[in-house]
């Protein structure tokens, strides 16, 4: 849900900031606090190395209503 969601909805700018909070999980692409990436660069970390440090970075860089769509 995360990858459909940053890809129909992708900034402006394609600059993606890595927060602290968003360093999460065993499974990582291993990114760092203030980084800041694309979004294919997220989306490759999500989708071949399952990191949830990833799907974090691109949903806390979502909108408010961006992130309602995330939760159950």
């Amino acid at each position: 849900m995360t990858a459909i969601i940053a890809l129909e909805n992708p900034k402006k700018d394609n600059q993606y900031l890595v927060e602290k909070d968003d360093l999460v999980g065993e499974d990582s692409m291993g990114l760092d606090a203030g980084e800041k990436l694309s979004l294919d660069e997220l989306l490759h970390g999500l989708m071949l190395h399952s990191g949830n440090d990833t799907a974090e970075t691109l949903a806390s860089n979502f909108s408010e209503e961006e992130r309602r769509l995330l939760k159950p």
